[in-house]
């Protein structure tokens, strides 16, 4: 299971937001591994080589089961997301499968994601 940066826990006073929360933060600290496959199945991710916080907030069912939920627990799991697409930009970048393959875009999140990544072992 890859090493994952401990889920941060918002305040909500609504009840369900709350709980959607934890549900999430608890599932992704449990098995990080099985977003992280099911984000790489994910065709728009490109087998995992386009990281992207809010791509991954789909693979919540808390989150993406309809536009309703995606606007009431968009907050709510963006954490937990956060947490998973730096270990996943961490896997995209030490990824060698494809010989002489290095591209990477770099927009004012993931520049911010960057900075806070180990520079020692990374691009």
């Amino acid at each position: 299971m890859p090493d994952i940066e401990p889920i941060i826990r918002r305040k909500f006073s609504q009840q369900d937001r709350a709980a959607a929360q934890e549900q999430v933060s608890q599932a992704v600290e449990a098995d990080s591994e099985r977003f992280l496959a099911a984000y790489r199945l994910d065709s728009r991710s490109f087998q995992g080589r386009y990281v992207n916080s809010d791509l991954m907030k789909e693979m919540f069912p808390e989150y993406s089961a309809s536009k309703e939920h995606r606007n009431r627990y968009n907050l709510p799991v963006h954490d937990a997301a956060a947490v998973l697409a730096a270990a996943q930009f961490r896997v995209a970048v030490a990824d060698d499968s494809i010989p002489g393959r290095i591209a990477i875009h770099i927009d004012s999140w993931s520049a911010r994601l960057a900075a806070s990544l180990d520079s020692s072992k990374h691009v």
